[in-house]
């Protein structure tokens, strides 16, 4: 496979796994996009890089009820929250990518498979306590 065919594949599964659990705490949206309202607007958004091989990283923000924002909530994602962090350095402070690139080829699928436990352990261990927070 290919950089595009992996990026799609990646895709593929995080929309099998990931997305049905999202929907489920309430998230509405299309990939890579996803907001709920609850005491404010929870947001996840998911982006992709190929620079340097594979690689997707999860970023959450929120924007709190009577927040002004730039940006209707209808068209709201991560990304334009002035209150965001990435997955996997909320605890740790250390910026944090999944991997799934070339150097990870002798893996086969697994080298996909083996992030969608991780991205959902880490909204449940992450996310979640910080979209609670104050």
């Amino acid at each position: 496979m290919g950089l595009a065919d992996d990026r799609l594949y990646m895709i593929k599964r995080l929309k099998a796994v990931v997305v049905p659990e999202l929907r489920a705490m309430g998230f509405k949206g299309s990939f890579p996009h996803f907001r709920r309202s609850r005491k404010g607007w929870d947001y996840l958004s998911f982006e992709f890089r190929h620079r340097y091989g594979g690689a997707f990283a999860v970023e959450v923000g929120r924007r709190k009820d009577g927040e002004a924002g730039e940006v209707p909530d209808n068209e709201m994602n991560a990304f334009w929250a002035r209150t965001r962090e990435r997955l996997g350095t909320i605890r740790s402070g250390e910026d944090h990518w999944f991997s799934y690139d070339d150097a990870l080829i002798r893996f086969g699928k697994r080298r996909f498979e083996r992030l969608l436990p991780q991205v959902l352990e880490l909204i449940e261990a992450e996310a979640v306590p910080w979209w609670e927070g104050d």
